[in-house]
């Protein structure tokens, strides 16, 4: 065997090696609870920098004008922000940047010398140090798990393991929660400690699922064969659907609303150039399809979630103190707009507001853009918004110019779940568990990497013209 041979193999031997383990770590995450402890999270971590250091041994990075780059630095700059709120400054200067922790450190130091001749305190920007430093980790496991995705992803056969396993994972979740305990919980949970967060990593499947649907429809020379692959592609995402109605989580309602509708959106958009006898059996055979799943999930789910979706919400806001929580939020943000206080420091920001109407330890602000401004401040909420915006528009352009179906099903679907986990984050916390934004880098890292692929033939879709027909 020559030595060419030899380094063939054992670099598609690296290459497997790396995508298992990222793959594996869709499915563990969730197994874990989320990956909410270090015990969980720890382990995660490692399988994903080991992955990831593998992938880059073994391929070359992508262009500099990648649309992945954002993806990939955007968390490395949040980390970044976080490990300059850790970095040990003088006390006049925290007082500049920061004087609420200052005080807090300097009350800390006071009480610190009724024990000690000589305390040692050192003063920075978080007043949650151990707590920053585990998002800073999570925050460049989520940049590495994207560059191993887009790097591993340029093989289609690759990206279709990456793929479903995000959809596998949730599915797996339903399976879970169905097979839990008996008599089984109120609301399902699946792995997860809360509902609403099970109902938000379900979100990322429907996403995948929903760009299964749109490929389906596009199968088939016939409209009978066309209803036929899209109501078979439809039952995973009925599956999906009939979960997060079992969670009877409101934030997930609206999120795969949102997700469903930005779906349809897209392939809409994307089919407006192909043929009209394209555009009607495509459409026919979706909405045939995405009716049946409908029909499926409600059957499943019966009346009880889209009771407690329907009922006053103003009242309930009162009742729970979201209203309150959200309130108290924003108080506290005020106390270090620029810089925030720290990256996973909300509860201990918090508890200088926390009103009386609510009661214990409170970790979330149940808004994702709110809980940023809290420990990021604005430098935090304009990263974020960035990264956003980047990201977003790369999925855009590249669905614009893509000429293949699976690649455009695949953009189709990651920004539906995109969508859906946003707009579920105005009224939960889903990006605070591990496991969510780990998986959805997962996927935008395979979506925005569709354009480079080494089996996809054509120019990359960044250098395809809109003019190009659909095959």
């Amino acid at each position: 065997m020559s030595e060419g041979l030899k380094d063939g193999l054992a670099v598609r031997a690296l290459r497997a090696l790396a995508l298992a383990g990222l793959a594996s770590s869709v499915f563990l995450g969730p197994v874990a609870h989320g990956a909410v402890l270090p015990a969980g999270l720890l382990p995660l971590l490692a399988l994903v920098f080991t992955s990831a250091a593998v992938a880059v041994a073994v391929t070359p990075l992508p262009a500099r004008s990648s649309p992945v780059w954002p993806l990939v630095l955007g968390p490395a700059a949040l980390a970044g922000l976080g490990l300059l709120t850790l970095v040990p400054l003088p006390l006049a200067v925290v007082k500049v940047l920061s004087p609420v922790a200052a005080s807090l450190q300097k009350d800390a130091a006071e009480v610190l010398t009724a024990f000690e001749a000589t305390p040692t305190v050192t003063y920075r920007l978080s007043i949650a140090p151990a707590e920053t430093g585990t998002v800073v980790l999570l925050a460049l496991g989520l940049s590495f798990a994207a560059l191993a995705s887009a790097l591993l992803s340029r093989s289609r056969a690759a990206r279709r393991i990456l793929v479903l396993s995000v959809l596998g994972s949730a599915l797996a979740q339903v399976v879970i929660a169905l097979a839990g305990e008996t008599p089984r919980p109120a609301r399902l949970h699946g792995s997860f400690v809360n509902p609403n967060n099970f109902a938000g990593f379900l979100q990322l499947g429907m996403g995948v699922a929903s760009g299964l649907v749109w490929l389906a429809s596009r199968r088939g020379r016939t409209l009978e064969r066309r209803v036929l692959y899209t109501v078979l592609a439809a039952l995973p995402w009925g599956a999906l659907a009939a979960g997060i109605g079992l969670s009877r989580s409101r934030g997930g309602f609206l999120g795969a609303a949102a997700g469903l509708a930005v779906a349809l959106a897209l392939a809409i958009w994307k089919l407006r150039r192909g043929e009209g006898r394209l555009r009607a059996a495509a459409g026919t055979a979706g909405a045939v399809a995405l009716s049946l799943a409908l029909v499926f999930a409600a059957s499943v789910t019966g009346a009880v979630p889209l009771a407690r979706f329907l009922e006053s919400d103003s009242d309930l806001l009162a009742a729970d103190g979201r209203v309150l929580l959200w309130k108290a939020s924003f108080a506290a943000f005020l106390d270090s707009p620029v810089l925030g206080l720290g990256l996973g420091a909300f509860r201990e920001a918090f508890r200088a507001h926390q009103p009386r109407g609510i009661q214990g330890l409170v970790e979330q602000a149940h808004s994702e853009p709110l809980q940023m401004l809290v420990t990021g401040g604005l430098v935090g909420a304009a990263l974020s918004a960035a990264l956003l915006g980047l990201v977003v528009s790369g999925l855009l352009r590249l669905l614009a110019a893509e000429r293949h179906r699976e690649e455009s099903a695949l953009l189709v679907g990651s920004a539906a779940a995109l969508a859906a986990l946003l707009g579920h984050g105005l009224f939960e916390f889903n990006f605070s568990i591990p496991a969510i934004p780990l998986a959805l880098s997962v996927l935008l890292g395979a979506a925005l990497a569709s354009g480079e692929s080494e089996t996809v033939t054509g120019p990359p879709a960044s250098t395809r013209t809109r003019t190009e027909r659909l095959p």
